[in-house]
């Protein structure tokens, strides 16, 4: 997952879906921030998803060339290289406000989209389709 900044956005959806899949993930930024946005550390504890990153991570560092690239952010998507698997989802960015309301509609749009990816990607285990 990649945005511009990989303080906010990137890092909840890593989370959510290592969360909800159990499957290795991964995020970064174009041009990485200094921090992690405190309140993507508070909603990411409210919402008891544990963040898999304590610092931005530039997106060259995380992204290989088998992976599947969604960037979560207008900018980032229009500054990255060419890749041959990605999506983009325009999630608007909750720390151009910093409010918690903003943060929370972020997560919600993140939690909604990742269900929808994971359930058309993510094959269930012999175990799981046992039922």
């Amino acid at each position: 997952f990649a945005c511009t900044h990989n303080s906010a956005r990137p890092v909840m959806a890593a989370a959510l879906w290592s969360d909800r899949f159990n499957r290795p993930t991964a995020a970064g930024g174009t041009t990485p921030g200094s921090r992690i946005h405190p309140t993507t550390v508070r909603t990411a504890r409210r919402h008891r998803v544990p963040l898999l990153q304590s610092e931005p991570t530039p997106l060259r560092d995380v992204l290989g060339p088998g992976d599947l690239l969604v960037t979560v952010c207008d900018a980032a998507n229009e500054h990255v290289e060419s890749h041959p698997h990605r999506l983009h989802w325009s999630i608007p960015d909750p720390a151009a406000s910093g409010d918690t309301p903003s943060f929370e509609a972020a997560f919600d749009r993140l939690r909604e989209r990742i269900d929808r990816l994971g359930s058309a990607l993510v094959q269930p285990t012999s175990e799981e389709s046992k039922g």
